[in-house]
């Protein structure tokens, strides 16, 4: 078992027996990494917020378009959400356990709006959204052992 701080670590001069760290249960590992796994949504959340309010604002710029207004609602609907989302991460009655459903809906979430920019554009050129919708399959389909525990 590896030590969870640099300070538990004991310096091992071979002269004994091996150096024994202070087990944890699952408990605390979930806990643990389910703390570091709100901090990271805390981060990414205003991030995908910010660039989804950019592209509401380009696509709002844009002239006229048969899509124009669905996909700038699109975008904006998308950054409100991501934005709850991050607000809702540090109240105080957040629970824990529930990180990892917020990360599964934020894929969920990009992976929604990409595919429906996709759909309706038909433009192959879209590498942006051709991005987005790889990373959020990806970090679904990484989270959903999580998800489902």
């Amino acid at each position: 078992m590896f030590p969870l701080h640099a300070d538990e670590a004991q310096p091992d001069d071979g002269s004994g027996p091996p150096a024994r760290y202070p087990e944890i249960t699952a408990q605390e590992l979930q806990a643990s990494y389910d703390a570091i796994t709100r901090r990271n949504l805390a981060i990414m959340t205003p991030c995908l917020a910010v660039l989804y309010l950019a592209t509401a604002l380009i696509l709002a710029l844009q002239p006229d378009g048969m899509w124009r207004l669905p996909r700038t609602v699109a975008a904006l609907v998308t950054a409100a959400t991501l934005l709850v989302m991050r607000w809702r991460l540090f109240l105080p009655t957040f629970r824990l356990a529930a990180v990892n459903l917020h990360g599964g809906l934020i894929a969920a979430l990009i992976l929604l709006n990409s595919l429906l920019d996709l759909a309706v554009t038909h433009d192959q050129f879209l590498t942006t959204n051709l991005i987005l919708l790889l990373s959020a399959f990806g970090f679904a389909a990484l989270s959903a052992r999580l998800i489902g525990s």
